[in-house]
């Protein structure tokens, strides 16, 4: 008799792999974040650009900052140039592991390589 059965393995693996952050531990990582992104800006960044800084500053979850990096791109693409800012930007996606769904992070391999 199989005490196991292939479904109820399936649905612990997937349990343990796509495990998700608790509510207090996702608002510490969401305020990270939030910092991180806004340190990227600059004061400068957050003059020339305060639509940008306030969008990032007043995003309500995860997923809002996550759609908020390419406002910041394009705030940093014109304090730097193009390739500056979109490296910069993509150096901080790992910390979003945990927040968002596996399909929504980027790919190990570039489609542009």
């Amino acid at each position: 008799m199989r005490w196991i059965t292939t479904q109820t393995l399936a649905s612990l693996v997937d349990r343990l792999v796509n495990r998700k952050l608790d509510a207090r531990d996702a608002a510490v990582q969401m305020a990270h974040i939030r910092s991180a992104m806004l340190e990227l800006l600059g004061d400068d960044g957050a003059r020339r650009h305060p639509q940008v800084a306030r969008r990032i500053q007043f995003c309500a979850d995860e997923m809002a900052l996550w759609y908020a990096r390419s406002d910041l791109v394009a705030a940093l693409a014109d304090l730097y140039d193009e390739e500056t800012a979109q490296r910069r930007v993509a150096r901080q996606s790992v910390l979003f592991r945990g927040l968002l769904p596996k399909s929504m992070m980027a790919r190990p391999g570039a489609l542009r390589d």
